[in-house]
Parts: structure tokens; sequence; C-alpha cells
């Protein structure tokens, strides 16, 4: 996981359970871990930079496309 994306994420995400799988597979896990977790796998590079650069606008388009599930 992109390393700005990954420390806006822990700082952001301060309750509830957000995990994200990247990528390359590494499991990253945000919040306080109350409640259910909602869980965001990548699945390529490329989705991920897209989602980090413009988020407003790519992360529908990612979905879409198949960049993550």
């Amino acid at each position: 996981m992109h390393r700005l994306l990954e420390t806006f994420l822990a700082g952001t995400i301060s309750k509830g359970r957000l995990e994200i799988i990247d990528s390359s597979g590494a499991l990253h896990r945000f919040g306080d871990a109350s409640g259910a977790p909602v869980r965001v796998r990548f699945n390529s590079a490329a989705a991920e930079r897209a989602v980090l650069l413009d988020p407003e606008m790519n992360l529908g388009e990612a979905y879409m496309d198949g960049g993550y599930d």
C-alpha cells in the first residue's frame, strides 16, 4: 500500500474496522476494531494509485473496471 494512503487512513479512520488488502496481498487494518469489518481488496497497483491520486473521480471507475472488490 502506498505510504501516503496508509498515513491518511491511519489518521482518518478512528472508529470501526476498515481492512484493506493491497495489490501485493498484504492486509492493513485501520480503526479501533469495533463493529463488523469492512474489507476492500485492490486487484491492481494501478487501481491503488488511481484512487490515491483522485478518489472522487477514480473510486467508482476503479470499482467498475474490477480494480478492487
